[in-house]
């Protein structure tokens, strides 16, 4: 799971259940020592909130109806070099650690410099504790949807928001990328969204073959699953539903694509009033989906 695992019981819940690998939402020594006592590994992301809270302080400068907007001046560089620095060397002995997310989403400006930076200050860890553990940049999107159930074609949503969380992604930052496109469409139908990836995945793997990336390796993709919904009060879009169905059709997609491993949105988040923790249909996709994988 991607997010929600923040207490021990959560930790053991999830090993319970068989999934070994989550980006956990909280730092607590007691859940992450829970994680790897049942055997399980956990993404940490504190590197990418370094670059997100320096782009969030300019943001929050530039004030209300401004143009977002990022650019990293050397002085914010040094900072966050000095910050990954002394973060590594403090967990750079930690065995349940399997890698460093260090790009969410498209943070609106380029931060390429800081991503190569920290892909350089996280092999030079890796060298110093005599492992590997990749760099992750997340690419957010959403999957092609219909304007209606009557609507016969589906239609490419958004391509543009992924393009922009592209611009940030390359070889000198990012080890594996972790594509995460949901579902979102003028109802709560989940006929209306292709959750196949049908025209989607390929055109995905085409951008990165072009920024030079080996699509054909298993330690490129970690894909997020849809796997939750989200009704915001005052939007006209909602975060669809998943049938049962339409978790496995997203983990047939990626996986006859070649994945490292597969996380889900998500166990439990303020961003879904749905989820596998409280939600039986969504909980018998996803554990329908590992017997995918033979489990």
């Amino acid at each position: 799971p991607y997010g929600g695992i923040a207490t021990v019981q959560d930790a053991e819940e999830m090993a319970h259940d068989g999934f070994n690998l989550t980006v956990p939402s909280t730092h607590d020594p007691h859940v992450l020592e829970t994680i790897r006592k049942n055997g399980g590994n956990y993404i940490d992301n504190s590197l990418w909130n370094f670059i997100n809270h320096a782009c969030a302080e300019q943001r929050k400068a530039a004030g209300v109806g401004s143009s977002p907007s990022c650019t990293l001046s050397e002085t914010d560089l040094q900072d966050i070099r000095i910050k990954t620095s002394t973060y590594l060397q403090r967990v750079g002995s930690d065995p349940g650690i399997a890698g460093f997310w260090i790009l969410d989403d498209y943070p609106h400006g380029d931060v390429t410099a800081a991503l190569t930076m920290m892909h350089e200050l996280v092999h030079q860890a890796n060298i110093a504790a005599g492992v590997q553990r990749p760099t992750i940049c997340g690419v957010g999107g959403s999957l092609d949807v219909k304007k209606s159930a009557r609507e016969a074609r589906f239609a490419p949503s958004h391509r543009n928001y992924m393009q922009l969380a592209l611009s940030n992604v390359s070889l000198s930052a990012c080890d594996v990328v972790a594509p995460y496109f949901y579902g979102v469409a003028p109802a709560d139908d989940p006929s209306l969204v292709d959750w196949s990836l049908g025209n989607l995945i390929p055109e995905f793997l085409g951008q990165l073959r072009n920024k030079g990336y080996n699509t054909s390796s298993r330690s490129v993709l970690l894909p997020v699953l849809h796997a939750f919904s989200y009704h915001k009060a005052g939007n006209s879009n909602v975060y669809v539903t998943p049938r049962p169905e339409d978790i496995v059709a997203q983990t047939k997609a990626w996986k006859n694509n070649g994945v490292l491993a597969l996380l889900f949105f998500t166990w439990e988040s303020r961003d879904a009033d749905q989820a596998y923790r409280n939600n039986p249909i969504i909980r018998e996709g996803i554990l329908k989906a590992m017997t995918l994988f033979g489990r």
